[in-house]
């Protein structure tokens, strides 16, 4: 929309101030100042509580587009970066706590096989370390058929097939 098409200062700025919001990238500097009120009805078009909540927070009658946008960018931000953190977090706990699982359940099915077979080579506690969830589950379901340390390699190498 040509904001030259309106007569009324008001009407202008709003349209301006609309037209800037959905526009702005985030590192050009915008020199627009409107009245707090037209910077309110700019905040409600584009359905932005955030910067409706910095706009209002603003002294004076007058509210600089830019500095508003500047602070709407940063609060964003902030609200971003903790978000990813927290999802972050989360998302690494959660690795970790599976992880940890699987290294118990080698660590429970190498002392299992050790008192069943009577030894393990390193060799073989490695091979079993080294297991990912589908080996490590083949080696458990079949477990009481493993009596040497043979029949452990046999079962790993079906895994492969």
């Amino acid at each position: 929309i040509d904001v030259d098409l309106f007569q009324d200062e008001d009407n202008r700025a709003l349209i301006q101030g609309i037209q800037m919001f959905y526009r702005w990238n985030g590192k050009e500097e915008i020199k627009l100042e409107v009245k707090k009120e037209v910077a309110i009805l700019i905040a409600s078009i584009v359905n932005s509580k955030k910067f409706l909540k910095i706009i209002k927070e603003q002294e004076g009658e007058k509210v600089v587009m830019c500095t508003s946008l500047d602070l709407f960018a940063k609060r964003n931000r902030k609200a971003g970066f903790n978000e990813g953190k927290s999802v972050g977090k989360k998302v690494g706990l959660d690795i970790g706590k599976r992880e940890g699982r699987n290294e118990g359940k080698k660590t429970m099915l190498i002392e299992l096989l050790k008192t069943k077979i009577g030894y393990l080579s390193k060799e073989t506690i490695q091979l079993i370390r080294s297991c990912n969830r589908k080996e490590l589950e083949q080696l458990t379901k079949q477990f009481v058929m493993i009596n040497n340390q043979e029949d452990i390699l046999e079962i790993l190498k079906n895994c492969l097939n």
